[in-house]
């Protein structure tokens, strides 16, 4: 026992020196302020919001294809970004250093998931590995010089990954709650309902033989219900939103959800997208993508992969051949990077 207790003191000095020194290091980035970024777009529904304006309107004039830089996630950031404006911070100057400062909180955070996740099974070693990948590379260091808020529901799907195996309807909530801030993890819904059928078979062989069907279905859709819940409860306000009928606010929200998979190929980096090359747009643009993303599910639902393992293809796939690509997109799959370090580990083979 006595030599537990200088193990567990020494790993949280290490995890104090480097989410210390890390954030020297961010705090050190100067910020972009200018307007046209997605953080000052945040801040302008925000805005819309406090003047009785439904942000999900202005889609209804789209052609479906140029961004115009419609709000096209869930109403939650934007909520936020009304309250804080709400409480005082009018300006975009002072906003804007408020949520630089939330971001930060995040991205720490982050660091701390993966440093504890990685501590308890595999080390110190892979731990200082994991959090100084995640805080030092170079897509942490531009989300968190561009202020962009996808750390928090990274934080918020890592978090649900942890509590997964232990408290399945507390790690489906959460991962709600991260769907609401940005559905781009939206990706990994099918290994979460893959992951509630094979627990039912699990728990159900060991108790009573073979496993029904039915049961299966309910647990995949009791897991599917759990994780619309957030969403779809944060959006009900912009279906009802005054002045326009229901059904027109219906479909400015429903076209607003759909729109990044309408529209025009863009990209923040010179990397064409294998679509682009052909000519394709519009959904057909995607099927790529998809394609992929099916091949990463069969890989887990036939246990070829973990739950880590998959999530870090499912977003290389997302990233690789998704006609939008921008580069927040690519801190999705910074975390889950060291994070496979987990399976290697408990040895997972190819063929576990």
């Amino acid at each position: 026992m006595s030599t537990l207790v200088p193990r567990h003191v020494t790993a949280v000095v290490l995890l104090a020196v480097i989410v210390t020194g890390s954030l020297v290091v961010h705090v050190s980035l100067p910020t972009e302020r200018r307007p046209g970024t997605d953080i000052y777009y945040n801040w302008v529904e925000g805005q819309n919001i406090l003047s009785g304006q439904n942000p999900y309107a202005r889609i209804l004039s789209s052609d479906m294809r140029v961004n115009q830089k419609y709000p096209t996630y869930f109403p939650l950031i934007y909520y936020l970004s009304s309250l804080t404006q709400q409480l005082g911070l009018k300006g975009y100057p002072e906003w804007l250093a408020l949520w630089r400062i939330l971001i930060l909180a995040f991205i720490a955070a982050v660091g701390c998931v993966i440093y504890g996740l990685l501590y308890r099974q595999s080390g110190l070693i892979a731990a200082g590995f994991g959090a100084l990948f995640w805080f030092l590379n170079r897509w942490t260091l531009q989300s968190s010089q561009a202020v962009t808020y996808d750390v928090i529901p990274i934080f918020l799907l890592l978090v649900s990954l942890w509590l997964l195996p232990r408290r399945k309807l507390a790690a489906l909530l959460i991962f709600s709650l991260s769907l609401a801030f940005k559905h781009l993890g939206a990706i990994l819904v099918p290994l979460y309902l893959i992951y509630a059928w094979q627990g039912v078979e699990a728990e159900s062989r060991t108790r009573w033989g073979e496993v029904a069907q039915k049961t299966r279905a309910w647990a995949v859709s009791q897991a599917g219900l759990v994780l619309a819940s957030i969403p779809a409860l944060i959006s009900i306000p912009f279906f009802l939103w005054p002045g326009r009928t229901i059904g027109v606010n219906a479909e400015a929200f429903l076209r607003s959800m759909i729109f990044e998979v309408t529209r025009d190929a863009a990209v923040h980096l010179p990397a064409p997208s294998l679509d682009s090359l052909f000519g394709l747009w519009g959904a057909t643009a995607r099927l790529p993508t998809l394609v992929m993303l099916l091949l990463v599910y069969g890989l887990y639902y036939k246990r070829k992969v973990g739950l880590f393992t998959a999530c870090l293809l499912a977003m290389a796939a997302f990233v690789d051949f998704n006609s939008v690509l921008f580069m927040q997109y690519l801190c999705w799959m910074v975390p889950f990077i060291p994070l496979v370090i987990l399976e290697v580990r408990a040895g997972q083979s190819p063929a576990a």
